[in-house]
């Protein structure tokens, strides 16, 4: 059967060329995989405990997704466990592909929060995530969780800490125009929508999957909220880690080590007019394209707030840190970090003010002109 839980028949409908844009759209927020392999779900009247523990086997579903959790309803001590430490027995993989439209004639989707090109997206006719939250405690130890078409894990409310295993998420089709999906509705090794995910360890994305590996975006009334203390996200299209509006994202290596990399960048503080919070205290950021203008981290929000206390940012093409637009006074602090550039880039460049990005009490070291350090005066 197809996940057909969602009618777009009375959106308005823009044609532009051979392809049809839908305005106005939300559907990839609100969209339900209707199939899944293994749905642990209760009520919110549900009393009494709900403990699921999957430690090993193979899961696979044809036509949506892998496992659903939603277990709100139930009392405090409720929770779904999968996997093993340091144990790849478990694996869970959506093979469906089948798309509502064709990259030919569409229907494409332009999604609420831009008019990008590669930002326009074909919602899944099959297919889905390895994992889905939507409410209660998930704990993933290890294991190895991917989607044909869809996102290796996605949280959209809940709570989910990840110790381990690999995730791969995957679009099946280019963005409109060539080239990768991006943006909210693109699918991701690792997307919360909503609720916190915590991450110890583990593996997001693949040298040979597309497109980005996390994605971390809410709403003014849902805050999605990551916590990386942490884990290799690590892929071959475009940005390591996407940032877009009410988040709260920390990278805090104190787990074990961070790699945060991507084609484009390693981080993409995404061009939205609304709050989010980021905070890097250590890591590796870093770009690994050869050809265009590529960062260790890309920022272009004006309204976000940024604190680096270290980390070590590597722009394979321009700079390790890279404003695109400049931030608010004082809403971007560092005081600390190693940021290296390509070529005769800056290591810092782009549209900013050094007393404004620089924390009181700190300077920028530009003793070596191919990297640069924040250090105490």
């Amino acid at each position: 059967m197809d996940n057909e839980d969602q009618s777009d028949e009375n959106s308005p409908v823009v044609s532009t060329g051979n392809k049809e844009f839908t305005l106005d759209d939300t559907l990839y927020r609100e969209f339900e995989t209707k199939s899944f392999a293994i749905r642990v779900q209760s009520s919110a009247t549900s009393s009494g405990s709900c403990n699921v523990v999957i430690s090993e086997g193979t899961i696979t579903n044809d036509v949506g997704g892998g496992v659903f959790v939603n277990i709100e309803g139930n009392s405090a001590d409720s929770a779904v466990v999968l996997g093993k430490s340091d144990s790849q027995d478990l694996t869970v993989t959506t093979k469906g592909v089948a798309l509502y439209g064709t990259v030919q004639s569409g229907p494409w989707y332009k999604t609420a929060t831009s008019d990008a090109d590669n930002w326009a997206y074909l919602q899944n006719k099959q297919g889905g995530p390895a994992v889905e939250v939507r409410g209660g405690t998930l704990t993933i130890y290890g294991g190895t969780y991917t989607a044909a078409q869809g996102e290796g894990v996605l949280v959209k409310n809940g709570s989910v800490d990840i110790y381990g295993g690999t995730f791969v998420g995957a679009d099946a089709y280019n963005a409109y125009g060539g080239g990768d999906v991006a943006g909210p509705a693109a699918s991701y090794a690792f997307k919360v929508f909503g609720g916190q995910a915590t991450v110890y360890g583990g593996t997001f994305g693949s040298p040979s999957a597309f497109g980005s590996g996390a994605f971390v975006m809410g709403t003014a009334d849902v805050k999605a909220t990551a916590r990386i203390y942490g884990g290799t996200f690590k892929v071959s299209g475009q940005a390591g880690f996407s940032v877009c509006e009410y988040a709260d994202l920390l990278f805090d290596p104190t787990s074990s080590e961070i790699l945060v990399s991507g084609n484009a960048c390693g981080i993409a503080v995404e061009n939205r007019n609304a709050p989010t919070k980021i905070v890097i205290n250590g890591g590796i950021f870093e770009s690994t394209g050869k050809n265009g203008s590529y960062d260790g981290v890309w920022f272009s929000n004006t309204q976000a707030t940024m604190t680096i206390t270290g980390g070590t940012f590597i722009g394979s093409v321009r700079s390790g840190l890279y404003f695109q637009l400049s931030p608010e006074w004082r809403k971007v602090q560092i005081s600390g970090g190693t940021f290296n550039r390509s070529g005769n880039n800056l290591p810092i460049a782009g549209s900013y003010s050094q007393y404004s990005v620089i924390a009181t009490g700190y300077r920028l070291d530009k003793s070596n002109p191919s990297s640069w350090q924040v250090v105490a005066n």
